[in-house]
C-alpha cells in the first residue's frame, strides 16, 4: 500500500482548508456556508438576519455574507459538549475567564 505524503501542501488548520476550497474570496454566501456545514442555507439567512446565527455576518451591497475568519473560528472552537463543566473551564470561569 502506498503511503500519502503531508507535506507542506496539507492544510493544518480550517481557515487554510477554506481558503483552499474557495481561493480569492475573504467572505461566503449562506449557500457556501450551508454546504461546508452541512445545513440548509435558508436556516442560515433566516437566522443571521435574526441576529440568531452562531457566525458573525455584514451586509455587502444588500448581500449578507459570512468572513472566512469567523467561520474558521467557529470551526476551531468545535461543539460544546453537553454536561458538566471541565476542569479547565471551572478553572477559567473562577479566574473571570468566562465559559
Amino acid at each position: 500500500m502506498e503511503q500519502q505524503s503531508f507535506g507542506a501542501s496539507a492544510p493544518s488548520s480550517n481557515l487554510q482548508i477554506l481558503q483552499q476550497q474557495f481561493p480569492g474570496l475573504i467572505a461566503l454566501n449562506a449557500r457556501q456556508l450551508g454546504e461546508i456545514l452541512g445545513g440548509s442555507w435558508k436556516h442560515i439567512a433566516n437566522a443571521s438576519a435574526a441576529g440568531k446565527y452562531p457566525i458573525r455576518s455584514i451586509q455587502v451591497g444588500g448581500k449578507r455574507v459570512f468572513p472566512i475568519l469567523d467561520i474558521a473560528a467557529f470551526l476551531d472552537a468545535g461543539r460544546r459538549r453537553p454536561g458538566r463543566p471541565t476542569k479547565a473551564e471551572q478553572i477559567r470561569r473562577r479566574a473571570g475567564g468566562g465559559a
